[in-house]
């Protein structure tokens, strides 16, 4: 599962060629496909070049043809190149009248296999955040249900896109559709495909800004809701944060039989050659975006309660945890920012944290804020995402982290922006602010069900930072870096340290 080429694109230009191929993973094949690029946009051809091998000159052995809008011409020269069930992919990118109902029609002509047509949106010239597949009502309705319009102006064009999506003249398109081959043929599904089941209505979910973030597959043939997520790595540096994913997922379940809060994992294996994990659905949507005031105070409370079970019932000694949770973040910390932090940062944070006592240990999310989240119907919070878990660890980081990230949401700031990020977090530490006020009560709350003294949060709290500008290569390291400095100042000032 390498990425055959001596050198990747610097990562920008590597994130914008990918996501223009997110469509691969709707192939339903286990292993790195070779592409007979026929007719397609230069970008797209730049793409496959990364994420596929070439088929070579010789006829009817290809695993794909990419074409562009489907001719009759097209599709001869598509079927010359493939072998029997391989897939044809057709994309193009401007409006045409009819233009589903024409391409379904001709590939039906020319022999394949009952096409799916996708829609990469929401927007035509910006990078798809799904990949809708307009044969399904069911897929349909579970998106348009996961992101209600928040103005009029929005549910105008919504109706708008229905209408046009019901002629047939969206665009950008992709259509995918099989070349039939022979009974016995086709090789066994492997543990992805079983878990996804048949069908080919497929929904891809393709958010995120770096080629290192994963495409989620859901499969609506079975009914309104999809019971698995597939999901999948782009690059090979992500195939092993989804191994981790796995283990972690597997472990959880094991040490939390009865605990529904996480994803349980249901088959590992390949898809298009990049590792793919198949998980069961978390049910329930993402809370309201943009987050309001109102929604972090009534979202808050009910987070807190769900990372209480996720904490140990009884203290552990400091001395079996103290290295590893506290000295070795401390040491990364330094390394990478103790020449740009404020002189004797580090040093004034590990005598601040050389107060902490023993403590009971929690198992970590690791990145526990709203977009990681799914609120159902009765109310009920649920965790997704676990790549970044730990699960023996010092409690507090999952919940400072979830009231920070909620209050940059709040004021629509970026985490790459170290003096927006100290200004929105500033509220939080003053429990005379209405933000202040929820986080205040957040962490009494918290701290109540651990025995905790409250005041021996702005430690955890403390460490959280230092964990989190760890990261290296992660554009929010040095914010947090930041959060480090200014918690010291704050711990300083405030003079509630328990002793």
């Amino acid at each position: 599962m390498s990425d055959a080429v001596a050198e990747l694109p610097p990562e920008p230009r590597l994130n914008e060629l990918l996501r223009a191929i997110d469509w691969r993973f709707l192939l339903r094949r286990s292993g790195r496909p070779t592409v007979a690029v026929l007719s397609a946009p230069d970008d797209v051809s730049e793409a496959l070049a990364l994420a596929a091998d070439p088929a070579g000159p010789e006829p009817g052995a290809a695993d794909l043809a990419v074409v562009g809008f489907p001719t009759r011409r097209r599709l001869r020269a598509a079927r010359a190149a493939l072998r029997p069930g391989g897939d044809v992919v057709c994309v193009w990118r401007r409006p045409r009248p009819a233009g589903v109902h024409r391409a379904r029609a001709a590939l039906r002509r020319a022999g394949f296999k009952p096409a799916s047509f996708h829609w990469p949106g929401p927007h035509p010239y910006r990078q798809a955040e799904f990949w809708l597949p307009l044969d399904s009502p069911d897929a349909i309705a579970y998106m348009l249900a996961q992101r209600p319009p928040p103005s009029v102006a929005l549910k105008a064009l919504r109706a708008l896109w229905l209408f046009s999506a019901r002629i047939g003249a969206l665009a950008p398109m992709c259509g995918i559709a099989r070349l039939p081959a022979p009974p016995g043929a086709e090789p066994d599904p492997d543990g992805i495909e079983r878990a996804l089941g048949e069908g080919r209505s497929l929904l891809l979910l393709t958010e995120g800004t770096k080629s290192r973030h994963k495409v989620l597959c859901f499969n609506f043939a079975d009914g309104p809701e999809p019971a698995v997520a597939v999901k999948c790595s782009r690059i090979a540096a992500a195939d092993r944060s989804l191994e981790e994913e796995a283990r972690a997922l597997s472990d959880f379940a094991e040490l939390h039989p009865d605990l529904d809060l996480a994803p349980r994992v249901r088959a590992e294996g390949e898809r298009v050659g990049r590792r793919a994990i198949a998980e069961s659905v978390i049910p329930g949507r993402l809370p309201d975006s943009p987050l309001t005031q109102a929604d972090f105070a009534a979202l808050a409370p009910r987070v807190t309660r769900r990372l209480l079970e996720l904490v140990d019932s009884s203290p552990q000694p400091s001395s079996e945890w103290s290295r590893r949770l506290v000295a070795e973040p401390l040491e990364r910390f330094e390394r990478l920012h103790g020449e740009s932090s404020a002189p004797g940062t580090a040093e004034r944070a590990a005598e601040l944290l050389s107060d902490l006592p023993d403590l009971p240990l929690a198992w970590q999310h690791g990145d526990l804020a709203v977009w990681n989240m799914h609120v159902d119907r009765s109310g009920a919070i649920r965790f997704f995402d676990w790549t970044d878990s730990d699960p023996r660890t010092l409690p507090g980081l999952d919940l400072a982290y979830f009231l920070a990230t909620s209050a940059f949401m709040i004021d629509r700031i970026e985490m790459s922006e170290p003096r927006a990020v100290l200004e929105s977090h500033e509220p939080l530490l003053d429990p005379a602010t209405p933000r202040g006020a929820v986080g205040a009560s957040c962490v009494s709350e918290y701290c109540e069900g651990l025995d905790l003294d409250p005041a021996l949060f702005a430690l955890l709290r403390l460490r959280a930072w230092i964990v989190k500008a760890g990261v290296e290569q992660d554009p929010a390291a040095e914010s947090f870096a930041r959060l480090v400095a200014a918690e010291v100042r704050h711990l300083d000032r405030s003079g509630t340290i328990p002793r």
